[in-house]
């Protein structure tokens, strides 16, 4: 299987599937995160947007890493060797 990152789909003999996460969002509310960012930076003493701010940071920090795995798996199956960086080698001897 192929991790395609721009559209984030994965590629299988020719045939695309999309991701898990893509799929279950179809049956999850929108996440009300102005109206909770408000909420906390009224009880935090801080800006909502300094806290969307951080939201947005970490999000894009977990979803690179997601990345990171999903780029060690696959280089793992193709090439059968273990990324030189030892967290990773770790994450995929436990998959």
């Amino acid at each position: 299987m192929i991790f395609e990152p721009i559209k984030h789909t994965y590629t299988h003999e020719g045939k695309d599937y999309i991701s898990v996460s893509k799929f279950l969002k179809k049956f999850k509310p929108e996440f009300p995160k102005q109206m909770l960012a408000e909420k906390i930076g009224q009880r935090e003493n801080r800006e909502a947007s300094e806290i969307l701010a951080q939201w947005e940071l970490n999000a894009e920090i977990s979803a690179t890493y997601g990345t990171l795995i999903h780029k060690a798996i696959e280089y793992w199956i193709r090439y059968g060797e273990f990324s030189k960086l030892p967290a990773l080698q770790k994450t995929v001897e436990k998959f």
